[in-house]
């Protein structure tokens, strides 16, 4: 890693208040056993790019390496299918016409958003909005939206 890169890790564990983890800080970071226990309890796994850039800021090509190489990373780790995606970052500006080609292309039913908003009608399946709930939250906000994919029907029924 370079020093430029030190230096800005190192800031932004300064200004968060959150300690800076090594790439190998033991029991810190989901193993693959953990992913695939996550898989078998039911939660969705989908991709999410290799090094988490902007896809509306990279070429085509770079998209399809961004977008392909965690899909395949994932479906080989998994032996599954692997067929929704959440974009880095998540706001609109986010993805665009070309990244929605590609996931058609790539095999991507489902991809998520993250700027807000209500899924009413005919859903934009290429922009499928999501809720966010944070540590500032109430815990009765945090529970009320944890609740509400058993509370309205099965997550995998509908994405």
């Amino acid at each position: 890693m370079s020093s430029r890169c030190t230096v800005i890790l190192g800031w932004l564990s300064d200004v968060t208040g959150r300690e800076r983890l090594s790439a190998t800080a033991p029991g810190r970071w989901l193993t693959w056993d953990g992913v695939r226990a996550l898989r078998g309890a039911g939660m969705e796994i989908g991709g999410h790019t290799v090094t988490h850039p902007v896809l509306a800021t990279l070429t085509v090509e770079q998209q399809r390496t961004e977008i392909a190489g965690s899909l395949e990373r994932l479906r080989a780790e998994l032996g599954d299918v692997i067929d929704t995606f959440s974009y880095p970052v998540g706001a609109r500006t986010s993805f665009d016409a070309h990244t929605r080609t590609l996931l058609d292309e790539l095999g991507v039913r489902r991809a998520f958003s993250f700027y807000g908003g209500v899924n009413r009608g005919a859903v934009d399946r290429h922009d499928v909005r999501r809720a966010g709930v944070f540590r500032a939250h109430t815990p009765e906000i945090v529970a009320a939206m944890a609740a509400v994919p058993a509370v309205l029907a099965s997550p995998r029924r509908h994405a």
